[in-house]
């Protein structure tokens, strides 16, 4: 950090502390309602996005492992008609979509405790902003 960028921290740093000094409480807590509400609006849209990939992750799954059943059915069925050719594509197919599900699976725990956590964070925001809420509306 140069010494310049340390004035600039320093001075943004003072400047803060004048604006609480000089702002009622009341003003310091509709700001401090302001900021989590925009945090709260960041969360819900991450924890919206983190659901659709764990529902997305999900969905995969089930119709991957529905088509490599068919296509190990082909694969067998090809083998047993002699046509060796389109079982070995087959087979490649099939290993593919073997490779991806055993992605999804590994990926849908991970999917599932971001969730979890984004969940917690949206609560705990929650949480805080409730009590500011309740001060700043009148009786």
């Amino acid at each position: 950090m140069c010494v310049e960028e340390l004035f600039e921290t320093v001075e943004a740093q003072v400047c803060q502390l004048g604006k609480r000094l000089l702002t009622n409480r009341a003003t310091r807590m509709r700001e401090e309602a302001e900021e989590l509400q925009t945090e709260l609006g960041y969360a819900y849209a991450t924890l919206t996005g983190c659901r659709r990939r764990f529902r997305e992750a999900r969905l995969r799954i089930a119709g991957n492992e529905v088509k490599a059943s068919l296509l190990g059915s082909r694969v067998q069925t090809a083998l047993l008609l002699g046509d060796r050719l389109s079982a070995w594509r087959l087979a490649l197919d099939l290993e593919q979509i073997h490779d991806a599900l055993a992605a999804d699976r590994v990926n849908l725990p991970y999917l599932e405790r971001a969730c979890r956590n984004e969940q917690n964070h949206v609560a705990h925001l929650e949480r805080r902003l409730a009590p500011l809420q309740a001060k700043l509306t009148p009786a």
